[in-house]
């Protein structure tokens, strides 16, 4: 059965409990989920990376925040396995398969210089909506890690160096919130946040059992 169809058939039976409330149709949304799970083919890999939060909507996918979506999608960087998460009233829904807790991280906690462009380019392109619509806000930290140069190239986000890039993406190294830096005539373009100065640190390989979740 595709995830499609079981979205469809979760919504049917959500909507249900919403009008009745019957226990029969709660064991029928439990039984789905489970035998969804039960039927998920992992990989042996114990780390999956954050490919974002979506949901259905007039037969196509939109990427939307935690709250509004249906599912999440997961993506294990050594063998490319993607699982999908189904939203559920389990405020742990988007990290764990039933009640097994999934090792997540941020594509963009991965080192840059190693890391595919392909696994890169969602988290990166997550990063453009919020800073063309002004609602990139400065956290007020000072240290941050590099994630790379990049260049926009026939609407693809692609690497790029400093010299040749459109923007730099770096990471706080406190409160793990990721920006954007445009580039400009200023010289130190790509260490200013908000005008204000900040250091700039190589990216360190991330400890493997940190579980990361939007």
């Amino acid at each position: 059965m595709n995830v499609e169809k079981i979205i469809k058939e979760k919504r049917n039976l959500e909507y249900a409990i919403k009008r009745n409330n019957d226990e029969e149709t709660i064991l029928l949304l439990n039984k789905l989920v489970e035998e969804y799970y039960n039927n998920l083919k992992l990989c042996e890999h114990e780390m999956y990376l954050d490919y974002g939060y979506y949901k259905y909507h007039n037969m196509d996918i939109y990427e939307v925040n935690k709250e509004q979506a249906e599912f999440r999608v997961l993506t294990c960087p050594k063998c490319n396995n993607k699982i999908i998460l189904l939203k559920r009233d389990n405020p742990n829904w988007d990290c764990s398969i039933l009640d097994k807790k999934l090792s997540i991280i941020s594509p963009l906690e991965l080192n840059p210089n190693t890391t595919s462009i392909d696994i890169l380019r969602p988290a990166i392109q997550s990063l453009l909506y919020p800073f063309f619509h002004l609602e990139q806000t400065s956290c007020g930290h000072i240290e941050f890690s590099d994630n790379g140069y990049y260049k926009i190239i026939h609407n693809q986000i692609e690497k790029s160096n400093r010299e040749e890039s459109d923007f730099r993406v770096v990471t706080c190294n406190c409160c793990r919130k990721n920006y954007l830096l445009p580039k400009r005539e200023n010289p130190y373009w790509d260490v200013t946040l908000d005008n204000n100065a900040i250091t700039v640190y190589k990216i360190k390989e991330k400890n493997k059992q940190k579980v990361f979740c939007k």
